[in-house]
């Protein structure tokens, strides 16, 4: 092979890098509120703390649930997310300040307030007026 005076011959190799993606499976925790309605929680906590004694309707969620919370099934009910660590009757609480999310959903992975909220009540009516 003749190359042109001054020319250098620089073999060339050519790497192959082949990216593969490592899906991980986190492990899902799946919470069935059976108070005053039916609603299930996932998220991706393994530490999930709620109370499922309570028949007024009211769940205080634990900040790591808070924070890791993916998804929220309604079934059919409707919810009050609050920004507070406790939901009652109290007029004054129930104040537009301290509502995050009020209505009816099937799944609210979408959104993200429900990463905001610290307690989640419910009622069989739901009345959006």
């Amino acid at each position: 092979m003749h190359f042109p005076q001054g020319f250098v011959f620089v073999p060339l190799f050519v790497t192959i890098i082949q990216f593969s993606t490592v899906k991980s499976s986190s492990r899902f925790s799946t919470i069935e509120y059976i108070g005053h309605t039916a609603v299930n929680f996932t998220g991706f906590g393994l530490h999930i703390h709620a109370s499922t004694d309570d028949t007024s309707g009211c769940i205080v969620l634990d900040r790591h649930l808070v924070q890791q919370m993916v998804s929220i099934d309604t079934l059919g009910k409707c919810l009050t997310l609050y920004t507070h660590e406790d939901c009652n009757d109290d007029p004054e609480f129930e104040e537009a300040e301290h509502k995050a999310f009020f209505g009816r959903y099937n799944n609210l992975n979408q959104f993200g307030w429900a990463n905001k909220s610290s307690a989640i009540r419910f009622t069989s009516q739901c009345d959006l007026d």
